[in-house]
């Protein structure tokens, strides 16, 4: 079952274009990595296209790849990635920097 949250009007119009995107074509999710991992491959999966995602968007995206995580721990995950430089937060929601994908690439297995 999803984690129950309250989308916005404009979160609930967003969260149906970004299931349908698949991310087949980057390295697959792994659910044995950090939260700080999980949070670094939702943005770089699915934040590709404006606005940026925002924590109710993360939280449900990770759901969708086989987590059932409660947005309490996103959002310990997005400030933790926030204050290490690896993402940037806006009005919005949040995006992936480079230093995040840097980040994320050294957190795959053989990464570096």
């Amino acid at each position: 079952m999803p984690p129950r949250l309250q989308l916005s009007s404009q979160e609930a119009t967003r969260l149906p274009g970004l299931l349908a995107l698949h991310p087949t074509t980057r390295i697959p999710f792994d659910a044995c990595q950090s939260h700080l991992h999980r949070v670094l491959w939702i943005l770089d999966a699915y934040g590709a296209e404006p606005p940026s995602l925002t924590p109710n968007l993360c939280t449900l995206l990770i759901f969708e790849q086989g987590l059932n995580l409660a947005r309490t721990t996103i959002e310990a995950a997005l400030d933790e990635a926030l204050a290490a430089g690896a993402i940037e937060q806006d009005h919005d929601g949040h995006t992936i920097t480079d230093d995040g994908r840097r980040t994320l690439k050294s957190l795959r297995p053989g990464g570096g």
